[in-house]
């Protein structure tokens, strides 16, 4: 996974630990870094699954080595698999 999309990457890159991060996100923010990082891949790979794009480059692109893992991950969080999603979004 690429590191840009970890909570403890991010936290190095503010300058704190993970835990000071989760406090003051949680505050500010309503939700932990965790789901909200899940929220914004859930929303690009949403977008980039309606225009067509393959799950494979999605799944590269919010960083998910590979695109099994990522088919999992999509389905777990938007209650369908990519393929549905993808005919769902062209009815529509």
């Amino acid at each position: 996974m690429d590191a840009g999309w970890r909570v403890n990457s991010l936290a190095r890159k503010l300058n704190l630990s993970p835990r000071q991060l989760e406090r003051r996100f949680q505050r500010i923010h309503g939700v932990s870094p965790h789901r909200w990082i899940d929220m914004q891949r859930c929303t690009i790979a949403s977008a980039e699954l309606s225009r067509n794009k393959q799950s494979k480059w999605v799944a590269a692109d919010i960083g998910f080595a590979s695109a099994s893992h990522f088919s999992r991950w999509f389905k777990a969080h938007m209650t369908l698999n990519a393929t549905a999603f993808v005919q769902n979004a062209g009815r529509s």
